[in-house]
């Protein structure tokens, strides 16, 4: 007796309920059938083109971003000369969102718009985790090389390099901060992407041209940009696709990672920048959002592939 086709299976759906055995006898005699596979991930490519976004609230440099948050919910703080303030962009506009307890600049930022966290800055050690509505004050303050670069999650950041030609490397888990592999190159003001296991970063001030990779151990190196940066946060994706967008000083070149190599894009963009910072989700991305920049500038530009 055949038992009828109950839908999309696989071997987890009905752990508890069959052994495994069972379940691979049913779906390879189609009694059950699989899942189709899952779409492509989409991500960035280097014919993408820039566009304007909306207009920033308050015109900052050398500020902070979520940078995991995607472009319909990017989240910018902080600023140059201790600037406080925060807000939130829904695709088309900007909005004010709650202070941070300490003003900061030339600090790291990391995790999304509802799950963030704002690390140390110039002459800052302190580190505030953000909740989707307010600031708070962590217990775990930030004490090594600052004004380096960041990503990753609220609860599984890394953050490299820092003030002043640092190698540094170390994890935040939510609670605690460790040390981690050191960077081949010292470098500050450096732009990073990815995770604790699996970053890349890229840059620095004055004008590197390198980029390495991190392991969740040690660092390698990642190859060569086409055009040096300076100070640019707007480093976005994963080791095996990422994006750099301007530099020092006021470049408008983009380049694009594909896991070996820098290209420069096709399009560049509108506005020379530097001292920005970017959101673009780093998973099923084809869009990131660059802001600010120096001399506080308070416009945005979107990147589309």
């Amino acid at each position: 007796m055949r038992f009828r086709n109950i839908g999309f299976a696989t071997t987890s759906s009905y752990s508890g309920m069959y052994s495994n055995t069972e379940v691979d006898f049913r779906i390879r005699t189609g009694i059950w059938t699989l899942p189709p596979p899952p779409p492509p991930v989409t991500l960035f490519t280097s014919t993408g083109t820039f566009s304007a976004g909306g207009t920033m609230v308050t015109g900052r440099n050398y500020h902070m971003a979520a940078g995991n948050a995607s472009v319909s919910t990017a989240f910018i703080f902080g600023g140059d000369d201790n600037v406080n303030t925060s807000e939130a962009y829904n695709g088309s506009s900007w909005s004010s969102k709650n202070n941070l307890n300490t003003g900061r600049g030339e600090g790291m930022g990391s995790g999304t718009g509802t799950a963030a966290l704002a690390i140390a800055g110039y002459l800052v050690s302190t580190v505030e985790t953000y909740n989707g509505s307010t600031w708070s004050i962590n217990a775990n303050n930030y004490t090594l090389d600052r004004r380096g670069g960041a990503a990753g999650t609220s609860t599984a950041t890394i953050s490299c390099g820092g003030d002043t030609y640092g190698t540094s490397t170390v994890t935040f888990n939510g609670s605690t901060w460790s040390s981690g592999g050191s960077l081949s190159t010292s470098r500050f003001l450096n732009g990073t992407c990815g995770n604790t296991t699996a970053a890349l970063t890229a840059g620095g001030y004055d004008v590197i041209t390198s980029s390495e990779k991190y392991n969740g151990t040690s660092w390698a190196s990642a190859g060569n940009l086409n055009t040096g940066t300076g100070p640019s946060n707007a480093v976005l994706g994963v080791t095996t696709n990422a994006i750099i967008m301007g530099g020092y000083a006021g470049i408008t070149t983009c380049e694009f990672y594909n896991g070996s190599s820098w290209t420069t894009t096709t399009n560049s963009l509108t506005t020379g920048r530097w001292a920005t910072a970017a959101c673009g989700s780093v998973t099923n991305s084809t869009t990131a959002i660059i802001t600010g920049g120096a001399g506080s500038l308070n416009s945005t530009e979107i990147y589309t592939c």
